[in-house]
């Protein structure tokens, strides 16, 4: 049996992982964009999720090669629009995401969104900033720092042939170790951990002004809505004609 996640409806593996955190216990919102980042396992959150891994493990291969596959599709587009355009190349836009996600975290440690206002968009930083100060006003802190970043995978690319290609998307997963917990007024823990923890989140890059600008950041559940949706490289004449 084949089976093919979809935008519209729910896999077999969706409902693995909602299941997985439902029974392994509370998720800690926290993090850049105020998103999942940990949770706080029980004893029998851990067993219960080691028997559905085990059980369903053909669903999360076949998750994991479509996942892969996709991807691939997604690279190649991009690879396909570096040959006209110098801002689709993967390594230089690379550099840009690693400095956007180390400066990002800093910014929200530090609580002040401005900080990263030359890597995100108006919307974005300002959007996040109106969250800490919302969270200050209740008297929480979130407490985070970036460790290391890992993998960074691209899910979507979507060129606009208009404008210079002002309003171009490119969405990426990024894998990192981050440590990041919830504190009270008087200090004390309210949520997460103060050991390091594995993240996933999911990043979309507005091209803006002559620049790759972070716009969003997603839970990690959101991978699969950006797979399925198709990538865009429509070129002008003009392009094609600057890369002969």
């Amino acid at each position: 049996m084949k089976i093919r996640p979809s935008l519209s409806g729910v896999t077999p593996l969706m409902c693995v992982y909602a299941l997985c955190f439902l029974l392994a216990g509370s998720p800690v919102h926290a993090g850049p964009g105020g998103i999942i980042v940990a949770v706080e396992k029980t004893w029998l959150g851990r067993v219960v999720t080691i028997i559905l891994i085990i059980v369903l493990s053909p669903i999360i291969i076949l998750d994991a090669i479509q996942r892969r596959r996709a991807i691939k599709r997604t690279m190649s587009a991009l690879n396909t629009l570096s040959q006209c355009l110098p801002q689709y190349r993967w390594l230089d836009f690379t550099d840009q995401v690693t400095n956007a996600f180390s400066w990002v975290w800093s910014a929200w440690s530090h609580q002040k969104m401005e900080e990263v206002s030359a890597f995100t968009t108006d919307w974005y930083w300002q959007n996040q900033q109106l969250l800490l100060d919302d969270w200050k006003a209740r008297g929480v802190t979130n407490i985070c720092s970036l460790n290391k970043i890992g993998q960074i995978k691209p899910l979507l690319v979507q060129h606009n042939p208009q404008n210079q290609g002002d309003g171009s998307r490119i969405v990426v997963q990024i894998d990192a170790t981050v440590v990041d917990y919830l504190v009270d007024e008087s200090g004390k823990l309210m949520k997460g951990s103060k050991t390091p923890s594995e993240l996933r989140t999911v990043w979309t890059f507005l091209y803006q002004g002559d620049a790759w600008k972070l716009n969003r950041i997603d839970e990690s559940a959101t991978v699969w809505d950006y797979l399925k949706l198709q990538n865009e490289t429509t070129l002008t004449a003009s392009s094609q004609q600057s890369s002969i």
